[in-house]
């Protein structure tokens, strides 16, 4: 049988939450289509070559700007799926989207942009490139409701598809394998610990990512109290895992000293020593009492998990996100946070706990369904 030759693009694995999306969008193929040879178009050739080869698919890594690369792998594609969230206001990233988009124009594959993250344009430039952009796709299918009505304020007239997160489709690791992370990374599995991710926020930051995430040095103080002034108290009935999710360790470690600084018994507070895979990851969440989440990535995993948790929302997908979930109660703006209040919903969690699960499996299980559904409209509008 002839092989389907997909051409995959917009996410990395530089950060645990992009492989997830990597390693989700393999299953789905894996899962809906028969013979697939896929072309993955990465900053990180080898590490996305040895994915390939985890999942027993057929396929290559190429870097977006080795041209001939690049363009010899778009001969005789199918699609180019866009996955992750590429689409945001930098001049080096509008620029890769259009050298692809010229090359599949020239070699007619079309361009799907599949479970994406769309983000609100506030430049004239931006709202110019990115209308051309998307009208010229075959489908767009965003993961957050507030993406739909960024396409619609745009003035998109192609095909849209309200999708959930491809990572639904992704397990825990077992009990067995979480017990041996723990201990290898000297904490007691017979004891409770909360997970928690962070969001490293700094005066270096881009500056589309501080608009994104109302930046200010003031606002970043007040959290760093609220936040330190919380784990001070958390220690003291919790251990407490911190699970690496930025690009760099660095980054986490950085948090960290704000996190742990008035903790007395720094034994309590531990930050993983390596970065697991996503499905280790999404296990130790399981296992754990509830989960603090900086990064949205990490409420997907804790969703899988269907264990408890609560939002830091450092932009309008975590509310938009913990609202779908029924969880609003529970979700914080970073800018405001208040270290007695988040204490107090964090009892009112633990004393719902059982409810509060019972609304994650079901969560779990209609984005689970769904997922599959998305996959079928995804492979409708692709053949036709």
């Amino acid at each position: 049988m002839r092989e389907k030759k997909i051409i995959i693009w917009g996410t990395s694995v530089k950060k645990i939450a992009d492989e997830a999306q990597l390693l989700a969008i393999m299953t789905i193929v894996k899962q809906q289509i028969e013979n697939p040879y896929l072309v993955i178009i990465t900053a990180y050739p080898e590490e996305v070559e040895a994915l390939l080869g985890k999942m027993k698919i057929k396929g290559k890594a190429v870097r977006l700007l080795h041209f001939f690369s690049v363009a010899s792998s778009l001969f005789g594609a199918k699609w180019l799926l866009i996955i992750g969230g590429p689409f945001y206001e930098d001049t080096k990233q509008m620029l890769s989207h259009l050298y692809l988009r010229v090359l599949t124009m020239l070699y007619g594959v079309s361009v799907i942009a599949y479970g994406t993250t769309f983000f609100q344009t506030k430049t004239k430039t931006g709202r110019l490139f990115y209308r051309w952009l998307f009208n010229s796709f075959k489908m767009l299918a965003p993961r957050e409701r507030d993406g739909m009505q960024i396409i619609n304020a745009l003035g998109i007239h192609k095909q849209t598809y309200q999708a959930v997160d491809i990572r639904f489709s992704l397990e825990p690791s077992s009990r067995d394998t979480v017990h041996q992370i723990l201990k290898n990374e000297g904490l007691d599995s017979s004891k409770p610990y909360l997970t928690v991710t962070t969001r490293y926020l700094h005066d270096g930051m881009p500056e589309w990512v501080k608009k994104a995430h109302d930046y200010s040095p003031e606002n970043l103080q007040s959290a760093n109290d609220a936040l330190s002034a919380l784990f001070e108290k958390l220690a003291e009935r919790f251990q407490i895992v911190l699970i690496p999710m930025h690009p760099s360790m660095q980054e986490d470690l950085e948090t960290a000293k704000v996190l742990s600084t008035r903790i007395k018994e720094q034994t309590r507070f531990c930050v993983l020593k390596k970065r697991y895979d996503p499905q280790e990851v999404i296990g130790l969440i399981h296992f754990s009492s509830f989960l603090i989440a900086g990064r949205l990535g990490s409420t997907i995993f804790a969703t899988l998990a269907t264990t408890p948790f609560l939002g830091i929302a450092y932009e309008s997908r975590m509310f938009d996100f913990m609202e779908r979930s029924g969880l609003q109660d529970y979700c914080f703006d970073w800018k405001a946070l208040d270290s007695k209040e988040i204490l107090g919903q964090i009892d009112r969690l633990l004393a719902n706990r059982e409810k509060l699960e019972n609304i994650l499996k079901q969560e779990k299980l209609e984005n689970k369904e769904q997922v599959i559904l998305d996959a079928n409209q995804l492979l409708k509008v692709g053949d036709g």
